[in-house]
């Protein structure tokens, strides 16, 4: 009997032998922060609904383009009911669950005729509204995907302007007083390669993104690269390099009919290689139209961004190893850390999920609470700020379907490995 006991002992003592959970994929669309379809908030973020909002929620989206019209302000500062106002657009979609792609114009042309009369404001308004806005901007941060340039001519464009700010000199100063206005972590999406690479983007990690609003709409994006098919090229190049790092996203547009890249092979080789995380789902529908028909609408909606997959967990000694793959076309941008969830406690697991690139595939460890092994494990991904990091609408969801025990649960906004 002594004998059996000291066995039992020594049993008890080795490390635990390796246990293996696998997963399956998930075949329907996930719902997940900052990727895939945006639509307008509104004609003018300072007038949105919250039940739009909410209804693109529920829809499936989870960013929406917010154009803040400053048509009314182009020769004098903001106006306190205007800021007001701004706060409350922000405080809707805090409470409907969505994150916005920010841009301020002076003008939005809607015709040829608008375009050619199209006025922004002169430097020292533009340099004055920034600062008033800077204040709300740094409040929200959370909630902004990215903020575009914007300010500068038609459409906030950085083209065609009526005060000459599209000049090196000018853009280069607003660039400043916007870098210097927004969090880091809310990259600064520019609107031309050319400047981008001038002002050498690719240094500036995290701060500098990339938005095409005329992807794949003709030889040159409609003015987006150079003429010139050689510095076309290498644009392109430093652009595809760029975008892995950062935010690229934009949308389509009716330009070149003859030589838009609409077909099904456009879109998921240069999907790909620019890393694209979200598109205009209202403009330009042809593109869209002809997504459908070739059959690749789904696998676009699906690629948009990140799209993480738990392959499987083992549990070894006293750690848990857990395989996830990104089936997506660019990274999770914001930074965001695997929390392992087990008997009340949660560790946190290395690497980030922020470091796992497009088509790889990795293998994060975590240290299991209190080193013991624990009846039930969950994984959750939550959001990294301090007011979000509660709220499952902005946790990111795993590619996976349930079963044998594995499961989403709402409630913890986490997946129970069933293990």
């Amino acid at each position: 009997m002594i004998r059996i006991l000291f066995l039992i002992l020594v049993l008890l003592a080795l490390p635990a032998q390796a246990q293996t959970v696998t997963f399956s994929p998930a075949t329907d669309p996930v719902t997940n922060p900052d990727r895939g379809w945006w639509e307008f908030a509104a004609d003018n973020f300072r007038t949105v609904r919250e039940e739009d909002l909410r209804d693109m929620r529920q829809r499936g989206l989870t960013v929406a383009y917010a154009v803040v019209r400053l048509d009314d302000f182009r020769g004098k500062p903001l106006s306190g009911g205007f800021l007001a106002d701004l706060e409350g657009s922000f405080a809707k979609v805090r409470r409907a669950g969505m994150r916005v792609i920010v841009r301020f114009a002076y003008n939005y042309p809607q015709s040829s005729q608008e375009y050619e009369n199209a006025q922004d404001a002169p430097m020292n308004i533009v340099l004055k509204h920034i600062s008033q806005l800077k204040p709300i901007l740094a409040a929200n941060a959370d909630l902004i995907t990215a903020m575009q340039g914007g300010f500068i001519g038609a459409w906030g464009e950085a083209h065609t302007s009526s005060n000459d700010l599209d000049e090196p000199g000018p853009k280069a100063r607003i660039r400043d007083a916007l870098l210097k206005a927004i969090p880091r972590e809310v990259p600064l999406q520019w609107r031309y390669p050319g400047d981008l690479i001038g002002w050498q983007a690719d240094k500036e990690r995290g701060r500098f993104g990339f938005h095409n609003d005329c992807f794949l709409s003709s030889p040159t994006d409609v003015g987006s690269y150079a003429g010139d098919p050689e510095i076309r090229a290498a644009q392109r190049a430093t652009m595809m390099n760029l975008t892995g790092r950062t935010y690229f996203s934009g949308e389509t547009c009716d330009a070149e009919r003859d030589k838009i890249r609409k077909g099904c092979a456009s879109i998921l080789a240069e999907g790909g290689q620019f890393h694209l995380s979200a598109l205009g789902l209202g403009y330009y529908t042809a593109f869209h139209n002809n997504w459908k028909a070739e059959g690749c609408f789904g696998t676009v909606t699906d690629r948009m961004g990140y799209r993480l997959r738990l392959m499987s967990a083992a549990i070894v000694g006293d750690r848990l190893k857990v395989t996830i793959t990104n089936e997506g076309w660019a990274k999770v941008y914001r930074e965001r850390v695997l929390k392992l969830r087990a008997s009340g406690e949660a560790t946190t697991f290395s690497p980030k999920l922020s470091e796992i690139g497009p088509g790889e595939t990795v293998v994060l460890t975590a240290a299991l609470p209190g080193g013991v092994v624990p009846s039930r494990v969950c994984l959750a991904a939550p959001d990294p700020s301090e007011r979000l990091r509660r709220d499952k609408r902005y946790a990111i969801q795993f590619a996976n379907k349930p079963g044998a025990g594995q499961v989403w649960k709402e409630g913890m906004f986490c997946f129970d490995i069933g293990s």
